[in-house]
């Protein structure tokens, strides 16, 4: 009986662990080795104005990174968030040669992103929506996907204020 009993209560643990270890969206945030810092020049801008992003990601894995898309975006004091960058289509990171997005072990990748305040990414994130972001307080982040936009790794966040 009471080995039934471990066996039972043995698979019932081996059940919950394997459900708690399954990501829900089909994407890792991974952190380990892999960071995505980004900065602005101002803290403040224009209604309409344009800014630049200067990311860096810095690959302290011991594996090849190949970077996709890089989502940046705004989320204002209400919850309302603005995403500011179109994501690439297609999976650069299968394509042969491609050494431009290689991050190699060791290696820090830098680059700016231009992105403007007078338009923003509908619901789907495929269609501009030509309206400039209303004033307000802010919080600027990026999320840079990589290795097939499998893996990604979440940017610092940084306050910045549209203003009028």
């Amino acid at each position: 009986m009471s080995r039934k009993l471990v066996g039972v209560a043995f698979g019932a643990f081996l059940l919950v662990g394997v459900c708690i270890a399954q990501p829900t969206n089909g994407l890792q945030s991974q952190s380990g080795g892999v960071t995505l810092s980004i900065s602005v020049t101002n803290s403040s801008y224009a209604v309409g104005s344009d800014m630049a992003v200067f990311a860096v990601v810095r690959n302290k894995s011991t594996n090849d990174l190949h970077l996709g898309s890089c989502i940046v975006s705004l989320t204002g004091d209400s919850g309302k968030a603005y995403q500011l960058t179109q994501p690439e289509l297609g999976n650069r990171a299968n394509l042969g040669g491609d050494i431009v997005n290689l991050v190699t072990p060791g290696q820090v990748h830098k680059w700016q992103i231009r992105v403007g305040l007078s338009h923003y990414l509908g619901a789907f994130g495929m269609e501009w929506i030509n309206k400039n972001i209303e004033p307000g307080a802010y919080m600027l982040k990026a999320v840079q996907y990589y290795d097939g936009d499998k893996l990604r790794v979440q940017s610092n966040v940084l306050n910045v204020r549209i203003e009028k």
